[in-house]
């Protein structure tokens, strides 16, 4: 899948599902995906999720364009319309993010936080420099039962993955 430079595709929330074993799966990111402004148009979708990956192997994120999210009131809203229980943990591995910049309107810009009986590893992540959208103010990385290696700068820095 590609998003090409220049363009900004406006993406309602989306399950990925699997079973998916190809040897790769490729998304270049060289324009935007943006998030909708409001959820009060998804009935029936869950929206606390935007974009997700379920039982889909071997995917790789890279280029040098942007995921807007739409900061902190689309933060607000997914965590109090979540009615999503997991019933049991999700094995993540062998997910790639390469050349991503961008700017969080939350603290934390990089939080993986996986479950304690099955970790996410195989994870690697390439040159990703993420900043605050707020002038002056520092972003954070928070890691739970995650492993995987980095290469080039990661910002902020990623304490649970080993450098390559």
């Amino acid at each position: 899948m590609v998003v090409p430079e220049g363009k900004t595709f406006l993406v309602y929330p989306n399950m990925f599902n699997g079973p998916c074993k190809p040897s790769s799966i490729t998304i270049t990111v060289a324009g935007t995906i943006i998030a909708p402004d409001t959820t009060d148009k998804w009935k029936g979708i869950d929206a606390s999720l935007w974009l997700g990956f379920n039982n889909v192997n071997g995917v790789t994120v890279n280029g040098n364009g942007n995921f807007n999210g739409r900061g902190l009131n689309w933060w607000n809203q997914s965590c109090a319309l979540s009615h999503y229980k997991p019933s049991k943990a999700v094995h993540i591995s062998g997910i790639s993010y390469t050349d991503l910049t961008g700017s969080s309107a939350t603290p934390v810009a990089i939080n993986l936080n996986c479950s304690s009986t099955v970790s996410c590893d195989g994870l690697t992540f390439d040159t990703i420099q993420i900043s605050s959208a707020s002038k002056g103010q520092k972003v954070t990385a928070a890691c739970n039962h995650a492993s995987g290696k980095t290469t080039g700068v990661i910002d902020p820095p990623l304490s649970c993955l080993s450098p390559a």
